[in-house]
């Protein structure tokens, strides 16, 4: 079957190959075995440089789990690590690399990545496992290959270098899980791990040219992972086991959550299973968690073309099941419907690609083989599943596989070289020893060269253009595959057409400067990407032979055509042409003009209308052929543009104004020169008050003026300039009939527009305005008294806002005042105004108000108003009602509320009480509480708000009632240990800062008599019993339980230290009568087992071995009493 891959984007570029001439260029760049190499689990070896993975028996390493291996692009082992040691390619532990904080049992202990842009720079990271505690943390190593002879050195952790004293992990603490893969520019690495704390973290580092960033990408999203232990009941949880691996396009994370707990965990707090997830390889941000699986999970792998998922997972204690999931499907629950069991085998971890193209399975418990899926891309049982397919020799391989960079399994086309007319080479990645292939370029018009059977094919592209590539290909193990995609192909470089050169001089030859076309030429190319020469010949031009040398900004000539070659640099052989011509032209002359000199008309504003071609027989000079220009800046008269379009008729835009002309030839060559305009100032006036007057009897709207005091505003201290005053504005402009009798002038008109007209010496004129207003007296309404209820202390006094009466008394007049006063005398006189009439407090009860409202004119209208204060009711702070609650605990209580009705009235009368539960209930006198004296809370706490009223007015507080919590304990308390018992125990099965007593029966622990005087020593002379806990919290609530007393086992140890220093060296059962003890680890398998055992366990298995640090599952069977099973925890650290 034939397996198609169609990818939406372009094709990887090989972008170290650097060559000057294409064809010359090596095939080796596409060398991509970095993972050709693999040391894992125990002494176990492959290589698969041959193209189907060999034997190796060279392998220094032994490791439960995690590890990872490194090669050379060739595929030459470099170095590889089990996350403790780090052996060189002479399988001896490197300098400085024997002592790494990693785990040989973590999923997955380390990874191997290459700095970016560095010969021999590398970065270890390393994780470790759980095992009973939560893992300390993400540490990684640098390692300089240069050193030793190529054999290696770690020389920094944490970017500390090595020797120094020990850095902290750079995050703190992560899962067993971390990956790799490419950032989105292709030359970047992202390395991604999730946080071990109660997280749903996930850790993405960047590593760059310059090292490993200092601060991570974090993703809260997904699954929260973490490790519960409670050694109270002995409960343990964790979900930190299980591999974490990115998509070879660097698009999503796929992430297998293990599971682990104790058999006395009933109801798990964390989550197992599969999670997919999207990744942005450009930001390195995790998002759009989705638990495509909820079986306990081990290994997972994408496919070469990141189309398909496989994972290890199960339903019981190790996973033996692969499962494969099509995650190109648009939602979670078709991701999921897609599940389809691969294989069931006896045990199956660590799942790893091969730069075969094959996915590849650890075999668990030691297994001698590896697992193959040969063709990883096909959906379904065609994928090819072949178990124990790929014998380990006498090696073991146990749980893990090397963990690499996943970018280096992508499917994809490489090609190098996208000029056309110039060899493009192609090659597939990350097939090795592919067998054959055919190719097909995507360029019909290029006839029988459009096809290739090459494995690494080359094709010229005669035109730029994007091209759809595809090519079949049989790999090393005999899949038929096929991958299409695009490239992209650069045109030919454009010479754009540049302008002839000109110089303007009356000489034979000039200096010409050639440079400054590059830029015209190149047009929108980058001129780093191209090489411009420039020849004498068009035939050196083709060959490229020949070019000028020397400075090309001062390149001499007497005239000539220069010819233009540009090629695109990096060792591109297509090019472009073009020319242009050198040409020397004579220069024109402009001779100096005087000044325009205007005198300022229309607005007065330093501007007037010019007519510039007056000036243009003193330019030209006799001089004929020329075209003459007047612009308002020399740049815009060098550059030719932006010229004045109306020279007859320009108006200046700033005074004075330089202009600046050019004089061209038809050659194109100038010559420049400037003159002045200016305009003579008028004068420059104020703006001028109006002129009021109140109207006198009879009211008819006129009144005499004197104009003339406007004269010295007007003046200004100008000597020299006279003043005069006009009716009308056309007059005003032709100085005709002025007001005869300026200083006594009645009005005509009300209101009237005067125009004054000042003349300076130059016999320049402005014309200023102002009105002549004549005010009738007001007629003013009257307002109503102001009258409101006493606040603050019951003295009569209040604030009143007197402004409220401004807009009624004015009654939309402009221009007009109003002042309050407390006397008519001073309303008359305006003195003393009330300062404040907008928070004026009386100072008599009742007070009459005196206002004044004056126009514009300053005429003024009086009236009268009174304020009045009337008593309120007093109101008095009030206590909280506080009840306990009942039992049943919901937070309601029924509460007298008239209770306070004594402390309201206080000795008041003629008032009136009610009670509210809101503010705005209480102000507006609505929905009262209509049985004050039975009413139900309906929130704990709640405000009541009381209204106290008399005939006028009111006056409002407020107090809290508040349903108080007793303690919620259960009936069902159980105290498990031996007599006597120490009762005080139970308060850690207990929270909310209780006060705790206990009695002998439940009476006594309702009335508070009889109390247990020594609860810590409270003797139980049979197996079981019951006292009672009275329990009282801060708020004075109590409630009364019972706490029953179990007696158990209270002599078997919890832990031993095998260290012969004579204390808890073995488990001590030799009090017992035991038909027989076993022993299991944290995955449920027996390690040790004896009958009729008395003493004789030290922390080693049946054969003897020593079993390392952790805890340790026990059953017991007596011979005259139950089983009993239990933790015991071994402790090697000191």
């Amino acid at each position: 079957m034939k397996h198609t891959t169609k990818k939406p984007r372009f094709l990887t570029l090989i972008k170290k190959l650097s060559c000057i001439a294409v064809l010359l260029c090596s095939f080796a760049g596409f060398a991509q075995k970095q993972g050709a190499i693999w040391y894992f689990g125990g002494f176990a070896g492959l290589d698969f440089n041959s193209g189907a993975p060999a034997v190796l028996t060279d392998n220094a390493l032994s490791t439960g789990e995690g590890c990872s291996t490194i090669s050379d692009a060739n595929g030459n082992l470099l170095f590889y690590t089990n996350g403790v040691k780090i052996y060189n390619k002479n399988h001896q532990v490197m300098a400085n690399g024997g002592d790494l904080q990693g785990s040989i049992s973590s999923s997955q202990a380390a990874i191997i990545v290459k700095k970016p842009l560095a010969a021999d720079i590398y970065y270890i990271f390393t994780t470790q496992s759980f095992d009973g505690y939560m893992p300390l943390g993400l540490n990684f190593y640098e390692v300089d290959m240069s050193l030793n002879n190529g054999l290696g050195q770690m020389v920094a952790k944490n970017w500390v270098p090595a020797g120094q004293p020990n850095p902290a992990p750079i995050y703190t603490p992560v899962a067993e899980k971390i990956t790799a893969v490419k950032h989105a520019d292709g030359e970047k690495v992202w390395v991604i791990t999730h946080g071990a704390d109660n997280s749903q973290d996930f850790v993405a580092y960047l590593i760059s040219s310059t090292g490993v960033s200092t601060t991570p990408v974090i993703s809260s999203v997904g699954t929260v992972y973490d490790n519960y232990f409670i050694p109270v009941g002995l409960l343990e949880e964790n979900n930190l086991t299980g591999c974490l691996k990115a998509s070879p396009d660097g698009t999503k994370l796929a992430s297998a959550i293990g599971y682990n707990s104790s058999m006395f965990v009933t109801t798990p707090l964390l989550t197992k299973g599969l999670e997919l997830l999207d990744f942005d390889a450009a930001t390195g941000v995790v998002s759009n968690a989705q638990m495509i699986s909820t079986l306990k999970s081990y290994g997972v792998e994408f496919s070469p073309n990141s189309q398909v998922l496989y994972a290890s997972s199960t339903t019981s204690l190790n996973p033996n099941q692969i499962y494969q999931y099509d995650v190109t499907l648009a939602t979670t629950a078709a991701i999921q419907a897609s599940q389809t069991l691969i294989t069931t085998q006896a045990g199956i971890g660590t799942l790893q690609l091969g730069i075969d193209g094959k996915l590849y399975g650890a075999k668990l418990m030691g297994g001698s083989a590896l697992h193959v899926i040969n063709k990883p891309n096909v959906l379904g049982g065609a994928c090819d599943f072949q178990g124990s397919a790929v014998p380990l020799g006498s090696a073991s391989c146990y749980n893990g596989l090397p963990n690499f960079l996943t970018s280096l399994f992508a499917e994809e086309i490489e090609f190098n070289g996208v000029c056309a007319g110039s060899p493009t080479m192609f090659n597939v990645s990350p097939y090795s020893n592919i067998q054959s292939a055919t190719w097909n370029f995507g360029d019909p018009t290029s006839g029988t060269a459009n096809t290739s059977t090459n494995v690494m094919p080359s094709h010229t592209y005669s035109q730029g253009g994007t091209y759809t590539v595809t090519v079949d290909f049989v790999s090393f193990g005999g899949q038929s595959l096929q991958i299409t995609d695009t490239v992209i192909i650069a045109p030919a470089p454009v010479a754009n057409t540049a302008p002839n050169l000109t110089v303007c001089q009356n000489q034979a030859s000039a200096l010409f400067n050639l440079t400054a076309q590059t830029a015209v030429i190149l047009g929108t190319q980058l001129p780093a990407d191209y090489t411009v020469t420039y020849h004498t010949t068009q035939a050196d031009a083709d060959a490229g032979t020949n070019a000028l040398t020397g400075d090309l900004s001062a390149y001499s000539s007497t005239g000539q055509t220069i010819y233009v070659r540009v090629i695109k640099n990096a060792g591109s052989v297509c090019y472009s042409t073009t020319s242009f011509q050198l040409i020397i032209a004579p220069q024109p002359v402009a001779n100096p003009v005087g000044p325009l000199t205007l005198c300022d008309t229309g607005a007065i504003d330093g501007f007037t209308a010019f007519n510039l071609t007056q000036q243009e027989s003193t330019l030209l000079g006799g001089q004929t052929g020329l075209t003459v220009a007047y612009y308002t800046s020399q740049a815009n008269a060098e550059a030719g543009t932006s010229p004045i379009v109306t020279q007859s008729t320009f108006t200046n835009t700033t005074n004075p104004q330089t202009i600046y002309v050019a004089l061209t030839n038809t050659a194109g060559c100038k010559a420049y020169t400037l003159f002045t305009v200016s305009v003579t100032a008028a004068p420059v006036l104020p703006a001028l008050p109006n002129l009021q007057s109140c109207d006198v009897a009879p009211t008819d709207g006129f009144a005499a003026f004197n104009l003339t005091q406007q004269s010295a505003a007007l003046l200004a201290g100008q000597t020299g300039a006279t003043v005069a005053y006009y009716t009308g504005q056309a007059n005003a402009e032709a100085g005709a009939n002025p007001i005869v009798t300026p200083s006594a002038f009645t009005n005509t008109t009300n209101p009237q527009t005067i125009y004054a007209v000042v003349t300076n010496a130059a016999d320049c004129f402005s014309i200023a305005t102002f009105n002549l207003e004549v005010t009738p007296v007001l007629q003013l309404p009257q307002v109503a008294n102001l009258q409101t209820c006493d606040t603050g202390a019951a003295d009569g006094f209040t604030s009143f806002n007197l402004a409220q009466y401004d807009a009624a008394l004015l009654a939309g007049q402009t221009g007009a005042t109003v002042a309050y006063y407390t006397s008519q005398a001073n309303a008359e006189a305006g003195t003393s105004p009330i300062v404040t009439p907008s928070a004026f407090t009386n100072t008599v009860n009742p007070q009459t108000i005196y206002v004044a409202v004056t126009t514009a004119a300053g005429c003024q209208s009086y009236t009268t108003f009174t304020v009045n204060v009337f008593a309120a009711p007093a109101v008095v702070a009030l206590p909280s009602i506080e009840i306990c609650d009942g039992d049943v605990a919901d937070g309601k209580a029924t509460f007298n509320l008239t209770q306070q009705d004594a402390a309201l009235l206080a000795g008041q009368t003629g008032v009136t009480i009610a009670y509210f539960t809101s503010q705005a209930d209480a102000d507006a006198n609505s929905n009262a509480i209509a049985n004050a004296t039975a009413f139900v809370n309906t929130a704990a706490p709640q405000t009541i708000y009381v209204r106290v009223s008399n005939a006028t007015c009111y006056a409002t507080t407020s107090f809290t009632i508040d349903v108080l919590d007793a303690p919620q304990i259960n009936n069902d308390l159980v105290l498990e240990g031996c007599s006597p018992f120490n009762l005080t125990d139970v308060a850690a099965q207990l929270t909310g800062g209780l006060t705790l007593s206990y009695y002998p029966t439940q009476s006594d622990a309702l009335a508070g008599t009889n109390a247990i005087a020594t609860p810590a020593v409270y003797a139980l002379a049979t197996n079981s019993g019951v006292v009672y806990i009275h329990a009282q919290n801060t708020a004075g609530c109590y409630t009364v339980a019972p706490l029953n007393l179990e007696s158990g086992n209270c002599t078997i140890q919890r832990g031993i230290s095998p260290n012969n220093d004579g204390l808890n060296d073995s488990f001590d059962l030799s009090g017992f009568q035991i038909n027989n003890l076993e022993i299991f680890n944290r995955y449920g398998k027996e390690v040790y087992s004896k009958t009729h055992y008395s003493n004789e366990w030290y922390g080693q298995t049946d054969g003897g071995d020593e079993l390392p640090t952790g805890t340790y599952y026990y059953v017991i069977n007596f011979s005259d009493a139950p089983s009993k099973t239990g933790w015991i925890y071994i402790n090697r650290q000191n």
